[in-house]
């Protein structure tokens, strides 16, 4: 299980580097690794093309073979596939970039973007992990899940950190926040995790009503603001249209 444990670390710490890899030296201070330990780790992933090393600056970065399970990934469910075409028709009627979040086993990750052809401006990767005290779309979701299943989310990204650009996060504020989310009926970021840049969200239900996904818009807060009540109402018929396709094919389902 330690061998295990150390290829996850190895693997999270090239995945967090810049685009340029990173150094063995860097991956070491990361993961607590001595230097012999994470090399032999390295050239042990680098067999199953896991991991590369560029020759020119000996850094690492992610392989192949990785992109290949991150593609199969997201592709996720056959009952998510309709779902990636709201993603499209949000950004379209808004004009703004949109997203699609979902929780994976304790996990909330982006696996949808869009962006309006005028704009060339990516505000989240695609599957990037989506920050649990800050962002709107993961409110979104937690807003609706069960408070035993929320309260360890919450509390391990407190004890990782509980700030964002505008508070300092509380289990219990956070509470409170989702219960306002509940009330209105989407979540918002308003400049929580870049000056200038506010997001709202809203969930997608399936026939139990229970919470598959969000979707979330995010734009240059004067942008969003200016057109504030029109993109909610777009936001709200957007993910009632959604809910009520995955609504239906739960239904298919049984």
């Amino acid at each position: 299980m330690q061998g295990i444990q150390r290829q996850v670390a190895l693997l999270d710490a090239i995945s967090d580097a810049h685009e340029a890899g990173a150094s063995i030296t860097e991956l070491c201070l990361a993961t607590g690794l001595a230097k012999s330990t994470a090399h032999r780790i390295l050239e042990g992933l680098q067999e199953y093309a896991l991991v590369v090393q560029e020759e020119d600056s000996k850094r690492w970065r992610l392989g192949p073979r990785a992109a290949f399970w991150a593609g199969k990934y997201l592709e996720g469910p056959t009952s998510l596939a309709p779902l990636r075409g709201f993603v499209r028709q949000l950004s379209r009627e808004t004009q703004f970039f949109s997203y699609m979040t979902v929780l994976d086993h304790g996990e909330l990750v982006c696996v949808a973007v869009e962006r309006p052809e005028r704009k060339a401006q990516f505000y989240v990767q695609l599957g990037s992990r989506i920050p649990v005290l800050s962002a709107a779309g993961a409110r979104a979701i937690l807003a609706y899940e069960p408070e035993e299943s929320v309260r360890p989310l919450v509390k391990r990204a407190v004890a990782e950190d509980p700030r964002t650009l505008v508070e300092t996060v509380t289990v219990a504020s956070y509470l409170d926040e989702l219960a306002e989310t509940r009330r209105r009926g989407y979540a918002t970021c308003m400049e929580e995790l870049e000056v200038g840049v506010s997001a709202v969200g809203a969930a997608v239900f399936n026939a139990r009503s229970r919470p598959v996904a969000s979707l979330t818009v995010v734009a240059p807060t004067p942008g969003l603001l200016e057109g504030w009540d029109e993109t909610v109402k777009t936001l709200r018929v957007v993910v009632d249209e959604a809910s009520a396709t995955v609504g239906a094919a739960t239904l298919r389902r049984g």
